[in-house]
């Protein structure tokens, strides 16, 4: 990407995204990306592309998401994939339901290389009726020692491929 040596972006909470539908890749490889201040209330409601969104920001130490509303979300795959110094990510309210693996990754790798995260909520997170993959979904999270997904119904899942490879940290 063209965004490897941009290290700030201000001014996010002024960008009238109110009609996008996909946002995937987005921020991608915007590995000296530190501070994005201003998306945390944008208004997401009809994004149904959140795919590798964040992927290879490197750099950025947290986000806080947790007011976006995701219920037209189809696809969120390697949305924060390698974010390895992500320390805080609030995604507390995603709304999942409608994520699945038809034409894309759905969840897949979704977490992937977020090597500094120690604890991840996702209590908010559903199963769409199609989504059976979630491979790679927390792979190479060495420092997380607790996740949770109280809500995820995990009996359509069929492939766990890597879901938590190198979690070891991971207090079960």
């Amino acid at each position: 990407g063209g965004c490897k040596k941009l290290k700030t972006i201000k001014g996010t909470d002024t960008w009238k995204i109110q009609n996008a539908t996909d946002l995937s890749k987005m921020f991608s490889q915007c590995n000296s990306l530190q501070d994005m201040k201003g998306l945390e209330d944008w208004n997401v409601s009809k994004v149904a592309g959140f795919g590798s969104m964040f992927q290879g920001c490197s750099s950025l130490t947290k986000l806080d998401l947790r007011n976006w509303v995701t219920s037209s979300a189809t696809e969120i795959g390697g949305m924060f994939n390698g974010c390895a110094n992500l320390e805080v990510l609030r995604v507390d309210n995603f709304n999942t339901s409608n994520v699945g693996n038809s034409g894309g990754t759905g969840m897949s790798s979704m977490f992937a290389g977020c090597g500094k995260l120690k604890t991840l909520n996702l209590n908010s997170f559903t199963r769409g009726t199609s989504l059976t993959r979630i491979t790679g979904f927390l792979q190479f999270c060495g420092s997380l020692e607790y996740f949770s997904m109280q809500n995820f119904d995990f009996s359509g899942i069929t492939t766990f491929q890597s879901c938590i490879q190198d979690c070891k940290s991971l207090k079960m």
